[in-house]
């Protein structure tokens, strides 16, 4: 079953920077671009560096310390579609951006 819960106010939310947050203990980097919130598990899989530290381009995340790219629609490593990072679902009322876990 998946739960939707508040993160952070759509307006407080940086565009093209990325924000650290945490939900029922896992820590996830937001990004907007635009009109559109991306949320993804924190961690590069390669040497668990702080995704939210890296930066959008060209619709991949790219981490910040090695550069490793991810297709920011379906979080697959630029260079083996089987790595993918966890990509989280995004819910926006009002002003409100909510994350959705399955729990």
């Amino acid at each position: 079953m998946k739960n939707y819960y508040p993160i952070i106010k759509l307006s407080n939310l940086p565009s093209g920077r990325g924000t650290k947050i945490t939900v029922k203990n896992k820590e996830i980097a937001v990004f907007r671009q635009g009109d559109k919130i991306i949320a993804v598990q924190n961690q590069c899989p390669h040497q668990n560096a702080d995704l939210a530290l890296g930066y959008i381009k060209d619709n991949k995340l790219y981490c910040y310390l090695h550069h490793w790219a991810f297709d920011i629609t379906n979080g697959a490593y630029a260079f083996n579609e089987a790595l993918r990072l966890k990509m989280y679902d995004i819910k926006i009322d009002d002003d409100q951006v909510f994350i959705g876990l399955e729990e």
